[in-house]
């Protein structure tokens, strides 16, 4: 399966939840920091390069602090350790310090290791809803052991920006909730330079590169971005590649990183459990969205049950009134007898 193939299927690849957000920018090449206990495993694909080196590995310490590592270098035994200490965080200003520490052994025997310390300082402005600018001015300082490498070694080490110092630009315009266009570009100022223990004066050098890079959610957690990188090899201005590399202006690289939730989310506590003792089991079942059966009291604890009270007595109605006697009416005279023949 060739590779233009496997990224049209990755890009094509439906995604389940939103990736970039319109409110704050992407960690990488900006001052916003992860979550705590969320991991960035990338994996970088393309022409060995010093670019291939600004994609490390994160892991939020908090909110504020994630650490960062290449894998590259950890892979070449050389220890590369980067923080990044979020010191303002506002609605449309963000800005943070970043130390670094690099250190190279030397497994030879020659007293050729080194060690390099640094100093970041990354700022974000929004400029719009998904839009981002970001300025980055930082300093990387060799400490111990340049001046006793050779003039190959310690000139492949200052090109990348050492003992002088630089800027980066980067803007990043979030195309939708799955999609982003990232650009970039870093100027190294063209002052300071190193001089070696053999009396060679290097530097210092001009270089300035430049990336553009479109990054695209595929799946829940995996992301992709495929880039264009100018001036991949860091080559100083006047100056033609050294033998061996590569002579080209412009390179592609696909990268893919994963944004992995160490941390579980928290369970949610039922509304109806608030305010009860959840360690009771009377508690729960009471709490319960479906009436249960409460088990049965003992009937030792049963309260003993009080006597009814008794009705009072209904008042007996009063007896009816006796009816009045009806009026007597005086009774007529008894007609006289008529008197019989022959009285007189």
């Amino acid at each position: 399966m060739s590779l233009s193939l496997l990224t049209a299927m990755l890009l094509a690849a439906p995604t389940v939840e939103p990736v970039f957000s319109y409110d704050r920018p992407f960690v990488y090449n900006s001052a916003a920091t992860l979550k705590k206990d969320d991991l960035l495993f990338p994996i970088v694909l393309g022409y060995p390069s010093p670019q291939m080196l600004r994609r490390n590995f994160a892991f939020g310490l908090t909110d504020k602090l994630t650490v960062e590592s290449s894998l590259m270098l950890n892979l070449m035994l050389h220890t590369n350790l980067r923080a990044k200490l979020l010191m303002v965080n506002s609605d449309r200003f963000l800005m943070s310090i970043s130390p670094e520490l690099v250190y190279a052994p030397d497994t030879s025997g020659n007293n050729q290791d080194y060690t390099i310390l640094g100093i970041r300082a990354p700022m974000t402005v929004k400029l719009d809803r998904g839009s981002f600018l970001s300025l980055t001015p930082g300093y990387r300082h060799a400490v111990k052991g340049l001046e006793n490498l050779d003039r190959f070694d310690a000139q492949e080490i200052l090109r990348v920006g050492v003992n002088q110092p630089g800027i980066d630009m980067d803007y990043l315009m979030v195309v939708d909730d799955y999609s982003a266009i990232a650009l970039n570009a870093h100027f190294t100022i063209p002052v300071g330079g190193a001089t070696l223990n053999t009396g060679h004066e290097l530097g210092p050098y001009t270089v300035f590169t430049g990336k553009m890079e479109y990054l695209r959610g595929v799946g829940k957690h995996t992301r992709v971005g495929l880039a264009i990188l100018y001036n991949p090899q860091w080559i100083p201005s006047g100056f033609e590649p050294a033998a061996g590399d590569i002579d080209a202006d412009f390179l592609p690289q696909l990268s893919l990183w994963w944004r992995i939730p160490t941390r579980p989310k928290p369970k949610k506590r039922s509304v109806l459990l608030r305010g009860t003792n959840s360690k009771s089991i009377s508690g729960k079942l009471k709490a319960a969205p479906v009436a249960l059966p409460l088990p049965p009291v003992p009937a030792a604890t049963k309260p003993a049950a009080k006597p009814e009270p008794k009705p009072a007595p209904k008042a007996e109605p009063a007896p009816a009134p006796a009816p009045e006697p009806a009026p007597e009416t005086p009774a007529e005279p008894a007609p006289a007898p008529e008197p019989e023949p022959g009285d007189k």
